[in-house]
């Protein structure tokens, strides 16, 4: 039997990783400036329907960011955002607008 042992060197492993932690920077970057996005669009959407401003102010990005992940949550805490959004969608079309920006700027990244 013929056995191929391959090592990488610390120097490698070192380039590696900072290669990894620089794009993971740019992955996070790139999830919250969407959000952002989004969180802005959704407030736009809904400005025509504003009574109180409460639900506006409402919407509000929640991130959730380490070494492996990449996460946000968009939304709201008001009770009566549910039936707000079914009336007059103002989130769902914020999240279409930028569903394709969004999957397009991580070919961007690779």
């Amino acid at each position: 039997m013929l056995l191929i042992k391959v090592s990488v060197s610390k120097d490698i492993k070192k380039r590696l990783e900072f290669r990894r932690k620089a794009a993971m920077r740019k992955v996070k970057l790139h999830v919250l400036k969407t959000a952002v996005n989004i969180q802005t669009q959704a407030k736009e959407n809904q400005a025509p329907h504003i009574r109180t401003g409460r639900l506006n102010a409402s919407i509000d990005i929640s991130p959730n960011l380490s070494k492996t992940v990449a996460e946000v949550e968009i939304g709201t805490n008001v009770e009566y955002a549910a039936h707000h959004e079914a009336q007059y969608p103002y989130l769902r079309p914020a999240l279409e607008k930028y569903r394709k920006p969004f999957i397009d700027g991580f070919k961007d990244l690779v």
